[in-house]
């Protein structure tokens, strides 16, 4: 069994992470707290502010062990003038240290243990003080991929043409050009967005940065260069019997594919962007005699 001295647990062993500039406490306060409820603790923001953050994580209420009360475990995060101190440790319990608890605690329920998620949680901020630079900063994005995921159509309106032949004795063929005009845009449906559980919300990109890298992949893809207005043809035979009448009726429909773009940045956080895309147009025709 690994012994552990008090003073790994007490908060003696507070690392600096050296850095230019001040970190943003308040971004970085957020982030740990994710961290932290993505290892399944209970969350509270003690103190925020440019004096540094306090961030508390408890164990469930309902996954507490039979000991009792839970040692939290506190992150302190403060300016150092060579950059951020990280002191991961062990809370108080009714105002004091509980010396058996220190030495016993192993989070049990949530599958982790304190020297080993310390050091872990040690290294999440590193990398985002020292690597990314000052929390907050807007990462590169990479998109690795657009995929398709299906069409639909949506009504247009619909037009009506009647050819009259039946004052005619025979029957007669007539030529009609179908003509519509579209105008081919995309969508970039930032509300959809949905980001896997390792980039924890949208809130961790630059949203005015991958909206705008969104519409121009979109748009390389299916060659729209700008909103211009298009013209479809299309020519219908139909022949009319003698002393008849048919009404042509044309219901017009948009053809729109939709589908995601997936972007990462240099942590591996993905970010799926819904987009929708108009590719066409065309129509559903009906015919009746009378």
């Amino acid at each position: 069994m690994a012994r552990y001295k008090l003073s790994d647990f007490k908060g003696d062993g507070a690392v600096l992470l050296q850095h230019p500039g001040t970190a943003n406490f308040g971004d970085l306060s957020t982030q740990v707290g994710r961290w932290l409820m993505n290892k399944g603790f209970e969350v509270e923001v003690l103190r925020a502010g440019s004096g540094g953050v306090l961030v508390q994580g408890k164990e469930p209420a309902n996954l507490k062990t039979t000991i009792g009360a839970s040692a939290p475990l506190e992150v302190e995060l403060s300016p150092d003038s060579r950059g951020t101190r990280v002191d991961v440790r062990m809370g108080k319990v009714s105002g004091s240290v509980w010396m058996a608890r220190l030495f016993t605690y192993s989070w049990v329920a949530l599958g982790v243990t304190f020297l080993p998620l310390k050091k872990e949680l040690e290294t999440f901020v590193r990398d985002l003080v020292v690597h990314q630079g000052t929390p907050g900063t807007p990462d590169a994005l990479t998109c690795i991929g657009v995929q398709e995921t299906g069409r639909a159509e949506y009504p247009l309106g619909t037009e009506e043409r009647r050819i009259d032949n039946s004052a005619n004795g025979s029957e007669v063929t007539r030529s009609i050009k179908a003509t519509k005009r579209w105008t081919q845009s995309c969508q970039i449906e930032l509300e959809r967005t949905q980001a896997n559980r390792l980039g924890g919300d949208l809130k961790m990109f630059d949203i005015v940065t991958v909206s705008s890298q969104a519409e121009k992949t979109v748009r390389k893809k299916y060659a729209i260069s700008s909103d211009v207005e298009q013209t479809f043809e299309e020519q219908i035979t139909l022949t009319v019997p003698k002393s008849t009448s048919v009404l042509l009726r044309m219901d017009w429909k948009k053809i729109v594919q939709h589908g995601y773009i997936r972007f990462i940045n240099q942590h591996g956080q993905i970010v799926d962007i819904p987009y929708q895309v108009d590719v066409g147009v065309t129509f559903d025709q009906w015919q009746s005699e009378f």
